[in-house]
């Protein structure tokens, strides 16, 4: 089951904001960093991969002009607001179950 920042903030004792900002890499104290990162290795918290500033893109194929095109628009404006691209090529329901188990969103 997935571990959330409620059950975090729980068990850490601090509030779901301050649990949010430390795993933002924003300013947090450094007894709550403690706390907070106790509490998410005691409840075997996974990051979900969906929030990491990472776009897969996924086409059928890439040899129609269009969905070339397409793909560099899509990079050019992810890298302007920092955010990695990734391209998948195909139509394969293996890897997309694979994408939905390691908590990607699709």
């Amino acid at each position: 089951m997935k571990v959330t920042f409620t059950e975090i903030a729980k068990l850490a004792g601090v509030s779901v904001p301050t649990v949010s900002r430390y795993f933002n890499q924003q300013t947090v104290s450094p007894q709550n960093q403690l706390k907070i990162a106790q509490a998410a290795k005691a409840l075997h918290y996974k990051p979900n991969k969906a929030g990491s500033k990472t776009v897969l893109v996924l086409l059928p194929t890439v040899t129609n002009p269009l969905y070339a095109e397409f793909y560099e628009a899509v990079q050019g404006n992810l890298a302007q607001l920092s955010y990695d691209c990734q391209l998948h090529v195909g139509q394969d329901d293996n890897f997309l179950a694979s994408l939905k188990s390691n908590n990607l969103a699709v």
